[in-house]
């Protein structure tokens, strides 16, 4: 590893630990809003100018679809290359035909919500990030009681794991192959995975610390690790990634909340205020 890199990963590990975000570099050369929520989760069509994160959902549908498509049909060929991954682990990616409705059912489980909540609200975070635990540990449930559960707004995750983080593509690839089971129990996991986050973020090897938390659920621990040791799920964390990008953030936690964006992990009080404000909007 060159001194450049060291130097690359030791700026964004301090970015973390001064900021209440975890930067990811190079930033993005565009703040527009892209498809964000996940294609298979748009709900019941409302007024467009309502919301523009469902704007960006109705255009890019089928294109994301698509790509998903093309993704699994190139890997599952034999001898075919392996799908690019970006930042992610350089080893193949072995998707199978199979891994088409896997990774469309992982897609829609990652949301929260009734498919009636007029807004949404895109949360692009990484599992080894610390403000992202922190998020997840003070504010998440205050929002999930008061607004998600209720049915006003409509909650999805996008998984952005940084390279300063060794275990969290690792730890992505468990939630997202989690979430792919018929049962598609993600957001348990979620909610586990930054629970225990001080256990296995240290680890050479994260994953059996991982795949115990799936035990403790009374999860299929065979079929998911199967599933993460195939890397069936990298075309759609690499997706995150992609869309995340495009709409311009640059650090983790980072919200789209009705298309306006919140940076970092901001208190529940500055939740309320952009939570209410584009429910005001909607609501006009």
């Amino acid at each position: 590893m060159s001194m450049r890199t060291l130097s690359s990963l030791f700026a964004a590990a301090l970015a973390c630990i001064a900021a209440p975000a975890c930067e990811r570099a190079p930033a993005a050369s565009t703040a527009e809003i892209a498809a964000l929520a996940p294609a298979t989760a748009a709900g019941p069509a409302t007024d467009p100018k309502s919301d523009s994160i469902r704007i960006a959902i109705a255009k890019a549908n089928t294109a994301s679809q698509q790509a998903i498509n093309e993704a699994a049909l190139k890997a599952g060929k034999v001898g075919a290359a392996p799908v690019p991954v970006g930042d992610a682990p350089a080893v193949q990616s072995t998707v199978s035909a199979r891994a088409e409705g896997l990774l469309a059912h992982a897609d829609r489980m990652r949301t929260l919500g009734s498919p009636d909540a007029k807004v949404w609200m895109i949360m692009v975070s990484d599992f080894q990030c610390p403000w992202c635990a922190k998020f997840e540990r003070e504010t998440w449930p205050a929002i999930r009681d008061e607004y998600v559960f209720p049915g006003k707004v409509r909650v999805a995750f996008l998984n952005y794991p940084m390279p300063a983080h060794r275990n969290s593509w690792a730890a992505s690839e468990v939630a997202m192959c989690t979430a792919g089971q018929p049962t598609g129990k993600f957001w348990p996991i979620h909610d586990a995975i930054f629970r225990e986050q001080e256990h296995w973020e240290t680890e050479s090897d994260p994953l059996p610390k991982l795949f115990q938390q799936l035990d403790k659920l009374g999860m299929p621990v065979d079929s998911i690790s199967s599933c993460v040791k195939q890397h069936l799920t990298r075309p759609l964390i690499q997706g995150d990634i992609d869309r995340a990008t495009r709409a311009g953030a640059t650090s983790t936690p980072t919200f789209f909340i009705g298309g306006t964006p919140l940076i970092g992990a901001a208190s529940i009080i500055e939740f309320r205020k952009a939570i209410d404000a584009a429910l005001a909007k909607v609501e006009k």
